[in-house]
């Protein structure tokens, strides 16, 4: 049983996989994603920020951002909540990216991940785009258009807030 319009074509299929091949929607690249827990198509888009609204800059530190602003395409509307990972001495990105995965979250663009929250968010079938330092909603618009690129692998691990690792309160001097 197929609907056909001009804009979106939908199959009756059995996979994700092969619907997300099936499934032509003209102003969306990556989308639609199935929800994991409700199975609907929509997603939600968490952007690493440094405030808390739309109009925000990108903070390309994952672990360490102010705020993520999560986006919802069911409403189109979005929230920021504020990163509880920030002020860890260590571990800030498992914190944060736990804190995604409890969101519901299905995308998230960053700039830089580490190697444990990488893996949680991988784990947790939560696909990571790397983006500049660049407003949210612009952000949020390169990856519908499929102009960011997947992050594959983590980057490097960071040592807490810079105490430790020889580096004191002196810089290690």
């Amino acid at each position: 049983m197929a609907f056909d319009n001009n804009k979106i074509r939908i199959y009756n299929v059995i996979s994700i996989s092969q619907l997300q091949k099936e499934l032509v929607i003209s102003n969306c690249i990556n989308c639609p994603i199935m929800n994991k827990k409700s199975g609907v198509f929509y997603m939600k888009i968490a952007v690493s920020s440094e405030g808390k609204g739309l109009n925000s800059l990108l903070d390309v530190r994952f672990g360490r951002c102010n705020y993520f602003v999560i986006y919802d395409t069911e409403g189109e509307i979005a929230k920021a909540i504020e990163n509880k990972g920030q002020m860890s001495g260590g571990g800030a990105g498992i914190a944060a990216a736990q804190q995604i995965i409890d969101e519901d979250v299905d995308v998230v663009i960053t700039g830089n991940l580490g190697p444990n929250a990488f893996n949680l968010l991988k784990n947790s079938d939560i696909k990571v785009y790397r983006c500049g330092s660049i407003n949210v909603e612009r952000a949020i618009q390169l990856f519908n258009e499929g102009k960011l690129d997947e992050l594959t692998q983590a980057g490097p691990a960071h040592a807490g807030m810079g105490i430790g690792a020889g580096r004191g309160f002196r810089g290690g001097r």
